[in-house]
């Protein structure tokens, strides 16, 4: 076990942020419409890399054929310890 140290430091350098997404041009990924409030994956893996992974969502593309798109998500319920130990 190893105690989470300099997590408001961290927590300070993420960047929250608002904004739809295209749902219109990417049907396939079923994104959720309407005004989000959401760390962008970029920003979180520059500062916890642990908290991000690709996601890789099939789609079809033409008539019997399959792609796949990889979308990085965030483990959001595995910041929850960190934002407990900022306090």
């Amino acid at each position: 076990m190893q105690a989470i140290n300099n997590s408001l430091k961290s927590i300070l350098q993420l960047q929250p942020a608002i904004f739809e997404c295209d749902t219109h041009n990417s049907k396939h990924l079923h994104l959720q419409k309407g005004k989000q409030y959401r760390f962008m994956a970029e920003n979180m893996q520059a500062v916890f890399p642990g908290l991000v992974r690709g996601k890789k969502i099939p789609h079809m593309f033409g008539k019997n054929v399959y792609r796949d798109a990889t979308i990085k998500t965030i483990d959001e319920a595995s910041l929850i310890p960190v934002l407990v130990a900022a306090f």
